[in-house]
């Protein structure tokens, strides 16, 4: 059943179910033993995202009102709130884009917006910048399914989680005691919670570690002192595993 609303780009999705036989009771436990560890300050997120031949698992309500991405990513993780966005709910269009939802506005894709405001020197080095934070196809994306880790009604893609510099650190410490070798964190300090959050795990398999931006900060209640860290659904096994053999005495 999952299968069947994960569709054909997220087929990774039921290869990795079937890979570690994990029902979503498996989801919600890892969900609450990475919390409890770790001690996170909020429930990590479970992100997925739809195609347009995909539709919502039952009992997943639209959102139902406008708000930014990484708001609804705040939403989730501060009440424990479930539910999915249409390109029509996400306020800020720039960061659906990068996820596959629309097409970039040009003003943004130009480096103007970002030049305008101060942030390059040039309008070329803004829109250089700008092509090379990763991205999704347009309009390959319908919907975005949104959900604490520990309550998803889903497998999902991309799981985020938002806290301070030692969480971070300790996520990396935790997938590294399985697999060994080390971290790169890759950020232009732009889409911090769309691009780098969401679209780079899901497309590289690796972890992001991101310090944030302007609109995250400003809109998405992300506080001074947090980082983004998004991790791909395929290495969340290890770090759960990691953080149990190696924090849980502190928990």
């Amino acid at each position: 059943m999952l299968c069947n609303f994960l569709g054909n780009r997220n087929i990774k999705g039921c290869l990795l179910q079937s890979l570690f036989h994990m029902p979503i009771e498996k989801i919600h436990q890892m969900g609450r033993e990475l919390s409890s560890n770790l001690q996170l300050t909020y429930m990590p997120v479970a992100v997925t995202l739809l195609t347009d031949n995909q539709r919502p698992p039952e009992g997943i309500s639209r959102i139902g009102h406008n708000m930014s991405h990484c708001q609804m990513v705040d939403k989730a993780r501060r009440d424990g709130s479930q539910f999915y966005s249409l390109i029509d709910d996400q306020q800020c269009k720039n960061g659906a884009a990068v996820m596959g939802m629309g097409h970039m506005p040009p003003e943004f894709a130009s480096g103007k917006e970002h030049y305008d405001e101060g942030h390059y020197r040039t309008i070329e080095l803004a829109r250089d910048t700008i092509q090379q934070c990763p991205r999704l196809e347009a309009n390959s994306t319908e919907a975005i399914l949104y959900a604490p880790l520990s309550e998803a009604n889903f497998i999902p893609d991309v799981v985020i989680i938002l806290d301070i510099p030692e969480k971070a650190m300790q996520v990396s410490q935790s997938l590294l005691y399985n697999v060994g070798g080390s971290i790169d964190a890759n950020f232009a300090g732009i889409l911090s919670l769309c691009a780098d959050g969401v679209v780079k795990p899901y497309k590289s398999g690796n972890i992001s570690i991101s310090l944030g931006c302007v609109g995250s900060r400003n809109c998405g209640n992300i506080a001074k002192d947090e980082m983004i860290i998004g991790i791909p659904m395929e290495k969340l096994q290890y770090i759960v595993d990691g953080a149990r053999r190696m924090f849980s005495y502190s928990s």
